[in-house]
């Protein structure tokens, strides 16, 4: 079956953002020793050096030079882990970077085992109903998405559904319409297209109310609703 035109717009494609380190342990510390200032000192340039590299990695992520920027972010996850260990949410953050670049350069498998090293990460740290997590799965699913994996990546899809209705429950907002499209799309290309159409239409109704009929993110759900009611056959 013939993907949709429209491919699942998650958090993985955000921009990468300049890291904000936590202080490595130590960091604030007083120290007299001079054995004590020089681990002090190494920990400020390793984390001063890791900086570098991000927004180094940064720039050419920009300037679409996605092949250089790898080892630089490689090497930026390797500082973290020595600094703060393998499950701090900073190398996470660190590790969705990583994921970015890998799917720029079409390495969806590597991307996808990245990303679920970083999902563990945060389900630990913050809990599984947390939004962050929800972001995860989201970028999760959309690594399966361009696979073809639409079985393994529906349930992260749904399971992210169900955590942004939890976490802005009793209100409408534009994360939530937007999880209800991306569900649609893959639901869509699943052949599933009764409740692909009620995902979209209620994502269309957020949008609306809450973005305006005019912009961008309601004109997204609206033409992919149109384009699936040109394509569903008519009742007689």
């Amino acid at each position: 079956m013939k993907k949709p035109v429209t491919i699942i717009h998650i958090g993985l494609f955000v921009i990468i953002a300049t890291l904000a380190f936590n202080p490595l342990p130590g960091w604030s510390a007083p120290s007299t020793g001079s054995k004590r200032q020089a681990v002090i000192s190494s920990g400020r340039q390793q984390a001063d050096l890791a900086i570098k590299l991000n927004n180094q990695a940064k720039s050419l992520y920009l300037q679409g030079k996605f092949a250089e920027a790898e080892p630089l972010q490689r090497r930026v996850v390797a500082i973290m882990e020595k600094a703060l260990g393998k499950d701090h949410p900073s190398v996470a953050a660190n590790l969705n970077n990583l994921s970015l670049l890998l799917f720029a350069q079409g390495k969806y498998a590597d991307a996808e085992s990245i990303s679920r090293r970083e999902l563990a990460i945060n389900e630990k740290a913050y809990g599984k109903d947390h939004l962050l997590v929800a972001k995860n799965l989201d970028g999760l699913a959309a690594l399966l998405y361009q696979q073809g994996k639409y079985p393994e990546a529906e349930p992260l899809l749904r399971r992210s559904l169900s955590i942004m209705e939890k976490v802005h429950a009793g209100k409408d907002h534009s994360d939530v319409a937007k999880s209800l499209l991306d569900l649609a799309m893959l639901l869509q290309a699943q052949g599933n297209d009764r409740e692909a159409e009620s995902l979209l239409r209620r994502a269309l109704e957020i949008d609306e109310k809450v973005l305006g009929r005019e912009h961008p993110a309601t004109n997204t759900v609206r033409n992919n609703l149109d384009d699936l009611l040109k394509k569903t056959p008519k009742s007689p």
